[in-house]
């Protein structure tokens, strides 16, 4: 009974994982039939996955699969493979082989001897088209992972051929720039540029470079890597293709972006801000169960606060800002099974509000006659040579100074007999001069209005405007 026992504690979660693994990996068991001529065999689909969990294997960094050159001129084929999460979990230690065919017309493929890396300098000997394919296999204890290359096709002109164009491309936008760890592979630190001649069939020689060297490095096979110091910017890649006749024709740059994930945002007040994580694959990323990604805000008082996941876990929207969380900063932790890393700390900028926040409060009083039904909006029962008051609050509770500001105080119609004789305005109880205020007809709005300059009307600034009038009704 106890061994029956200990066989499934310990014999039957292995046998699952093996079936989950043949599931995923239907090649490991299934033998392919369907072998074109010129392949040595059915290439393995990309990779899918990514952020450090990989739900299947294969090359994440595939060959160039057509090149140009002449008798004696080397080519370099560069290469990537990942395996998937599972198959790791179930032997980390797996040994790696990587072997090398290759053929011409005839589709009759044999192993090129000693070229056992996952790289390959190729130096025809002779004329022709030919085909080189790479196996590449993992073997552990219990799992054996089997990838196959894209075939790549290598023609052997009589002459070389000169670029008129070059064209160039990278695979990645963004790279991150942690520092060297294990935990690496969760977010994408390397990249790889691509050359496309113009004609295609160019024999040239291609080189690579870039402007700023302290936050990537670019080899001779266009293998870029982000530095591993935090430093973060945009660089400019470019490559160069050397023709026979010695000239040299150089690409437009690309500009690939290196940083530690976050970008810093700046809004308007009252206005939300969104962070996002940086990554060339959030379709895929999204989705996977094993990704977990937990949101921090550090206050400009050093206050630490883990904000609420919301539906898109690898973007961070904020409530309305206000002036107040200027210079807060957030970050986001990645977790991946036990791995994790973190971002780069974002900082938010928060600007006044683009929209003005003036309050205006009025009120009208007659201060000859006082009916009991007058309100501060009406009054009622009056007379010429009345003495008349109105009283107006301006209050700037806006982040925006106003310079040169004016109130506009609407009176009479243009057609009505009403007048109103100044006797008298003060801004903050000093007079203003008969220069600094005047009624005017607004016929767009069939309007006398009282124009008054308040000057300049400050964030936070009060002016008080009282108005004093000589009421006069003309009968003709």
């Amino acid at each position: 009974m106890k061994t029956i026992l200990l066989l499934l504690k310990f014999i039957l979660p292995l046998v699952l994982a093996l079936c989950l693994f043949f599931i995923v990996h239907p090649e490991a068991i299934l033998a392919d039939n369907s072998i074109a001529s010129v392949q040595y065999h059915t290439p393995t689909p990309n990779p899918t996955g990514g952020f450090g969990v990989w739900a299947t294997g294969g090359f994440d960094k595939q060959p160039t699969t057509s090149y140009y050159t002449t008798v004696g001129d080397p080519i370099k084929i560069t290469t990537h493979t990942v395996r998937s999460t599972l198959s790791f979990g179930l032997n980390p230690f797996e040994t790696v082989y990587h072997r090398w065919f290759i053929s011409n017309d005839d589709g009759k493929f044999s192993q090129i001897p000693n070229e056992t890396r996952n790289s390959l300098i190729y130096t025809p000997q002779q004329t022709g088209t030919y085909y080189i394919q790479l196996y590449t296999y993992y073997e552990g204890l219990f799992t054996k992972d089997k990838f196959y290359s894209d075939v790549i096709t290598v023609h052997v002109l009589k002459k070389s051929i000169d670029a008129d164009f070059l064209n160039i491309s990278i695979d990645k936008n963004y790279l991150y720039n942690v520092k060297d760890s294990s935990n690496n592979g969760i977010v994408p630190k390397d990249a790889y540029a691509t050359a496309n001649p113009d004609p295609e069939d160019a024999t040239g020689d291609i080189s690579w470079s870039l402007d700023k060297p302290d936050l990537a490095t670019i080899d001779e096979n266009g293998h870029i890597v982000a530095n591993s110091d935090g430093k973060s910017g945009i660089v400019k890649i470019t490559g160069s293709i050397k023709n026979n006749d010695g000239s040299i024709i150089t690409s437009k740059p690309q500009i690939i972006k290196i940083g530690g994930g976050l970008d810093n945002q700046t809004v308007h007040a009252n206005q939300p801000a969104t962070f996002h994580i940086q990554t060339d694959t959030d379709s895929q990323r999204d989705d996977d169960k094993d990704i977990k990604i937990t949101w921090y805000k550090r206050s400009t008082n050093g206050q630490v606060t883990q904000l609420q996941t919301q539906t898109d876990p690898m973007t961070y929207v904020t409530s309305p800002t206000t002036k107040t969380e200027n210079g807060d900063e957030f970050y986001a932790q990645i977790s991946v099974k036990k791995n994790t890393i973190r971002t780069n700390s974002a900082v938010l900028n928060v600007l006044p509000p683009t929209d003005p926040n003036i309050n205006i409060k009025s009120s009208i009083e007659d201060t000859t006659f006082h009916p009991a039904e007058n309100t501060d909006s009406v009054i009622n029962k009056v007379s010429s040579n009345d003495k008349l008051v109105i009283n107006s609050k301006i209050y700037n509770s806006g982040y925006k100074n106003f310079p040169n500001s004016s109130l506009s105080i609407p009176l009479f119609p243009l057609d009505d007999k009403n007048n109103f004789n100044i006797d008298g305005i003060t801004i903050n109880k000093q007079p203003l001069a008969t220069d600094d205020y005047q009624i005017v007809n607004n016929n767009f709005n069939n309007q006398k209005e009282l124009i008054i300059n308040l000057k300049d009307l400050k964030i936070s600034d009060t002016k008080k405007s009282r108005n004093r009038f000589d009421y006069t009704y003309n009968q003709c």
